[in-house]
């Protein structure tokens, strides 16, 4: 028994495979319309227009699913504190000793730096 038979949609995109009835209760074509100008790298197609269509595209494909989920960014003090990380290890390993762990000591004091001015109360900031 074929899925025809069991199907009780009369839109259904798989029996008839023109026509489905989308969430919103509208009726689209079963296969995706094609726009031969996004096709080829050499389709005549303005930039605007291009990622206009893109952005359709994906909203229609991919709707509500996140495909570029944010990164967290680390902190200007995690920052600090990794460079000074990869300046101490240059020097342990022979690579200018003395000028890549004042650099590093640089940079921890920045961070420290930050890290008091960040837990300090807003009113003491400001006087």
């Amino acid at each position: 028994m074929g899925h025809e038979e069991d199907c009780l949609d009369q839109n259904c995109g798989l029996c008839n495979g023109t026509v489905f009835t989308t969430q919103e209760g509208r009726q689209t074509s079963y296969f995706p319309s094609i726009d031969h100008g996004l096709l080829s790298p050499s389709g005549r197609i303005s930039k605007r227009a291009r990622a206009a269509a893109l952005q359709r595209e994906a909203t229609r494909l991919f709707a509500g699913v996140i495909l570029q989920p944010p990164i967290p960014q680390p902190t200007q003090q995690e920052q600090y504190r990794q460079q000074a990380k990869r300046l101490r290890d240059l020097s342990d390993r022979g690579m200018k000793r003395r000028a890549y762990a004042k650099e590093a000591n640089r940079l921890e004091t920045l961070a420290a730096e930050l890290d008091r001015v960040s837990t300090q109360p807003q009113e003491a900031r400001s006087r």
